[in-house]
């Protein structure tokens, strides 16, 4: 059990579950304080690991981009993924 992390007292609200880096693909265990969008993944080191999971409201649509990332950057110019860099329109 070398990859477990133990936290010593949490201080405020973790939310925990499968995750998934959506750069190598890796699958593991993850636990996060709550509104935490990306996740460090143990794998590539990477800081592209989402929830597999998303909590999302029932009355709400989920928005997937091609390359199967949920994470998007919202920006001025426009959403772009996080994951490939495409820019995407949710609403067409």
């Amino acid at each position: 059990m070398s990859n477990v992390v133990e936290f010593k007292k949490l201080g405020s609200q973790h939310i925990s579950g499968e995750a998934i880096c959506i750069g190598c693909k890796h699958e593991f265990v993850a636990s996060a304080p709550v509104g935490t969008h990306e996740l460090d993944c143990p794998q590539c080191l990477g800081n592209k690991a989402v929830f597999k999971y998303s909590i999302t409201r029932p009355d709400e649509e989920l928005f997937k981009c091609s390359c199967s990332s949920f994470v998007f950057n919202v920006t001025r110019n426009g959403i772009y993924c996080i994951n490939c860099g495409n820019w995407v329109n949710p609403y067409e």
